[in-house]
């Protein structure tokens, strides 16, 4: 099976970092999330997805836990995402490691499945479309590659949340998909009005049917984290591509 969709779940969990609302205008919106994501130095998370992806004639449906943290270094929000899943085919599973490390320079897309480590190395321009933290550096990226339209409020786990429609422009859906690249053809983040953390993400296709949904849960503020978290070093023995490998082959590892 094509790594094309694992690198994808990589690029899309720390995509949801970013964000938006209803009654008030786009503009106000961002001025308000940004202002609280500059106050934040750190953040951390459980994070929980599923979802499904074609694969040929077949349908790939992903399952996975893990946990995410960001620090925040002069004005750059570093971040460092684990998960464990769960890559079921028909009859087939099969168990993956993921660990996405954006150290300040370079972000790095680390698999571990059926007994090979794979590394895919990239520069966050080559990587999501938004990087984890918000800001007005993430809603410069999101303006650049989607369509963005404020939805209705509404309310998750008893609290208010802003709604973001994003939909990919036409000139980068035309593109071919690297790992990290939307994959969705509509998405709906929902967003903490009193932080601007997100707390849910909906992905659906061409067709409106969703396809992936995250869910970040016990998101804490300024807890205490340790700067080496946020290095990376690949393993031993692993395989490392980089954009440029990755666009030789036709966008799949």
């Amino acid at each position: 099976m094509s790594r094309r969709v694992v690198y994808t779940i990589a690029g899309l969990v720390c995509f949801g970092m970013a964000f938006a609302s209803n009654a008030k205008e786009l503009a106000e919106i961002e001025n308000e999330l940004s202002a609280h994501w500059e106050r934040i130095r750190t953040y951390s998370a459980r994070i929980e997805m599923k979802g499904q992806a074609a694969q040929g004639a077949s349908t790939v449906e992903m399952n996975g836990k893990g946990s995410i943290e960001g620090m925040k270094k002069d004005t750059t929000m570093l971040y460092r995402m684990e998960m464990d899943q769960t890559i079921s085919m028909g009859e087939s599973e099969m168990p993956n490691k993921m660990l996405v490390v954006y150290d300040g320079t370079e972000v790095f897309t680390q698999t571990s499945m059926l007994g090979q480590t794979m590394v895919f190395t990239s520069k966050p321009e080559e990587q999501s479309q938004v990087m984890p933290g918000g800001g007005k550096e993430a809603f410069k990226r999101m303006h650049e590659q989607f369509e963005m339209k404020v939805m209705p409020d509404d309310t998750l786990n008893d609290e208010p949340v802003y709604v973001l429609e994003l939909r990919p422009k036409q000139d980068a859906a035309s593109q071919p998909k690297a790992p990290g690249k939307s994959q969705f053809d509509k998405a709906l983040l929902s967003l903490s009005q009193k932080t601007g953390f997100p707390l849910k993400m909906l992905m659906f296709d061409d067709g409106e049917k969703p396809i992936m949904t995250l869910t970040y849960k016990e998101y804490k503020l300024d807890p205490e984290l340790n700067p080496a978290r946020f290095a990376y070093t690949p393993p031993p023995g692993a395989i490392v591509m980089d954009a440029e490998s990755l666009k030789q082959m036709g966008g799949t590892p």
